[in-house]
């Protein structure tokens, strides 16, 4: 019965061991994904921030080109500097949806991990009960 006990207290460690790599596993894929959410909105803010500048500029250059011509602001020009920022705004939305996509992406990929890591504990444990019971049914004679 002794080896029964020393067996019970050596899987015990081992699941408690199993616990913690999977909670590290867990927080290290957390943090990978936080950090690779963060970068793409980062890179999302600069790229927009871009845009929204270059449309600044074009603007001021369509309207310096026909204030040059003479041409005065309405009808058609007005529907031209309309169209460079529908432009960009689109060209922005559209960015913005990629993003989204890649950090759901990100997301999914990191709630795969963590239901893995979860499945991979579980199992440990069915392994370790069935063992447990497997060394405990062996010091048993049942012909008695």
């Amino acid at each position: 019965m002794g080896q029964f006990a020393a067996l019970a207290a050596t899987t015990a460690l081992q699941q408690i061991q199993a616990r913690q790599q999977a909670k590290a596993q867990n927080a290290a894929a957390q943090t990978a994904a936080n950090f690779q959410t963060q970068q793409i909105g980062r890179a999302q803010e600069i790229r927009e921030r871009q845009r929204r500048d270059l449309l600044g500029r074009n603007l001021a250059t369509q309207r310096a080109r026909f204030a040059s011509r003479g041409i005065a602001g309405g009808g058609s020009v007005d529907a031209l500097l309309r169209g460079l920022s529908k432009e960009t705004d689109q060209a922005i939305n559209d960015d913005r949806f990629s993003s989204d996509l890649r950090i759901g992406n990100i997301n999914n990929t990191f709630e795969n991990t963590r239901r893995r890591n979860l499945l991979e504990l579980s199992d440990i444990r069915q392994r370790a009960a069935f063992n447990l019971l497997g060394k405990g049914l062996n010091g048993l004679n049942l012909l008695k």
